[in-house]
């Protein structure tokens, strides 16, 4: 069989759409309405948060930071994400935060676990949200043999607080690293 250059680059780009294609088809298997509903148990998170945080440093001193929180539903609600920023204390209005991170979390009902993934200062962790109701949620994230462990307390529908703990004995041992309380923000 002889084909053209012409009719073999149409061949191709029709053999590489339909290979897209086949690749690209929405997994029916997976159930997007479970997702959705596990998905709902943080909206009491949604929203652009400002607040106070109180880092608890190895010393035993405390340093206080300004900090926002922007959190969002993305692809149909089958995803949270959350961005936040840190400044330095008696930053102004302008400057640039010292920290950020965003953090992604999602429910695959195929296991019944809610999976999260923190991305902060270039690296990022993998973790597991423990626990989420009305109340508030737990989620741990372990990366270079430490684990931080979060809790969030839910206060209703213009406040929230975080507290944040670190363990470097696998869990045995507890120290905290972080308070914040967050108000609904503009």
């Amino acid at each position: 069989m002889t084909i053209k250059t012409g009719n073999l680059q149409k061949w191709l780009f029709t053999l590489l759409v339909l290979c897209l294609g086949c690749n690209t088809q929405a997994d029916d298997s997976r159930d997007m309405a479970a997702q959705i509903a596990a998905m709902e148990k943080f909206s009491f998170l949604e929203g652009h948060w400002q607040g106070e945080v109180t880092m608890h440093l190895a010393d035993g001193s405390t340093s206080n930071h300004r900090s926002t929180d922007t959190i969002s539903y993305l692809n149909n609600g089958t995803l949270l994400m959350i961005i936040g920023r840190k400044w330095a204390p008696g930053a102004t209005a302008n400057a640039p935060p010292v920290s950020e991170h965003t953090a992604l979390i999602n429910y695959d009902e195929r296991v019944d676990r809610y999976d999260l993934r923190s991305y902060f200062s270039g690296d990022f962790a993998s973790g597991v949200v423990e626990h989420v109701d009305q109340d508030g949620a737990r989620w741990m994230i372990e990366a270079g043999g430490v684990q931080m462990r979060f809790h969030i307390l839910n206060d209703g529908p213009d406040s929230w607080q975080e507290k944040a703990e670190m363990s470097t004995d696998g869990g045995k041992t507890w120290t905290p690293t972080m308070d914040i309380s967050f108000v609904r923000g503009s």
